[in-house]
């Protein structure tokens, strides 16, 4: 009935998969929105301070990995970072022992690189209280530290 040339044949077929994907932007924005609100026979929470009793007895002894850590290709060793503001205060943290990997020979190998494997954990920040003297309350906090090593190729960049 009309006629339409190739190009503008493959600019409809293009359009149809960006107005679905529109589409569905729109109904995921609506569908978050309305997650958002507060639904009819739900309590509505408001923020509230709760004391938080720790008990260090309670805690599982740690597993000592350093056979892990010089049996790798890629070894590292731990570094202890301590913060007394921080629970825990002590967190070990991996450094890797060398720049490439070891190969079969044992050598390291230059053409690999050790890059360090991250990990995040959560700690609680002791924080002094506003307008209070000695009091204090803790804060969740997320830290990013390294747990280990891992062995990688050189990210190769062709120009041309």
């Amino acid at each position: 009935m009309f006629a339409a040339s190739n190009s503008s044949k493959l600019t409809v077929v293009s359009g149809v998969p960006m107005m679905m994907m529109m589409m569905m932007m729109m109904m995921m924005m609506m569908m978050t929105q309305a997650a958002a609100k507060p639904h009819k026979g739900f309590p509505v929470f408001s923020e509230e301070t709760v004391r938080l009793r720790l008990d260090s007895n309670t805690l599982l002894p740690s597993v000592k990995l350093s056979s892990l850590a010089n049996d790798s290709i890629s070894p590292w060793s731990y570094n202890i970072s301590r913060d007394d503001s921080m629970f825990p205060n002590a967190l070990s943290e991996a450094h890797c022992l060398l720049h490439g990997c070891l190969g079969l020979d044992g050598l390291e190998d230059s053409n690999l690189k050790s890059r360090p494997i991250m990990h995040q954990v959560l700690v609680l920040r002791r924080v002094r209280a506003a307008g209070a003297g000695h009091d204090y309350h803790y804060r969740l906090e997320s830290k990013l530290i390294s747990v280990g090593c891992t062995c990688v190729r050189q990210k190769v960049v062709v120009q041309q």
